[in-house]
């Protein structure tokens, strides 16, 4: 993996598994990005009041407000925002992967997340390449 503090930007990181949210955010800032983390849809939602992310990383299955529906709402009220959002997800379905394409997502990854895979996956959406 890249070296610490290579990258910058901010991600927001939506999972209901505080477990999750954790190791994706210590990813992430171990490469320099600065991580907002939201427990859900809706948080995500009020994050986006203030935050212009370079991407979001978004679970599938959440209580409330899914995952799929959180993408829909964010690509429908904020079309300004034009940044890759990635779905995290132990469904592997090709109708769940259909699912996140038909609502705005750029790509899909499965859990449990390798580290590399998930640096690698985020910067090819965001037009950068891995640091040497």
């Amino acid at each position: 993996m890249a070296k610490s503090g290579r990258y910058s930007g901010s991600i927001i990181v939506v999972d209901d598994d505080v477990e999750m949210r954790g190791y994706v955010k210590a990813v992430l800032e171990s490469i320099g990005y600065t991580v907002f983390p939201a427990v859900d849809g809706f948080a995500c939602m009020r994050l986006l009041a203030s935050v212009t992310p370079s991407a979001i990383l978004l679970d599938v299955a959440m209580p409330g407000m899914d995952g799929y529906e959180t993408c829909r709402r964010i690509r429908s009220m904020r079309p300004d925002l034009n940044c890759p959002i990635i779905f995290l997800t132990a469904r592997k379905s090709m109708e769940d992967v259909q699912m996140a394409r038909d609502v705005g997502g750029n790509h899909f990854l499965l859990k449990p997340i390798v580290p590399e895979k998930l640096v690698s996956r985020l910067l090819h959406f965001m037009g950068r390449e891995m640091a040497p």
